[in-house]
């Protein structure tokens, strides 16, 4: 019985969800037909949002990803 209900109690824990914060750091750099340079992008995950922030030149552009409110 202790067996069963140690398997019970593990199972239950392992199975919660993992929520994490993530940051991810990219770098880009080549050359193409109309784009030529770098080209720097930071990712921020944090529960259901996205926030993306990419830098070309001088210039910034920013997406927000709201999953609960189904949002961009």
């Amino acid at each position: 019985m202790k067996r069963i209900l140690a398997g019970t109690v593990l199972a239950l824990t392992l199975a919660a969800p993992v929520h994490a914060d993530v940051t991810l750091h990219q770098t880009t750099a080549g050359k193409g037909m109309a784009v030529s340079g770098d080209a720097k992008a930071v990712t921020k995950i944090k529960g259901n949002k996205m926030r993306t922030d990419t830098t070309i030149g001088d210039t910034t552009h920013s997406m927000i990803f709201d999953v609960d409110a189904q949002k961009l």
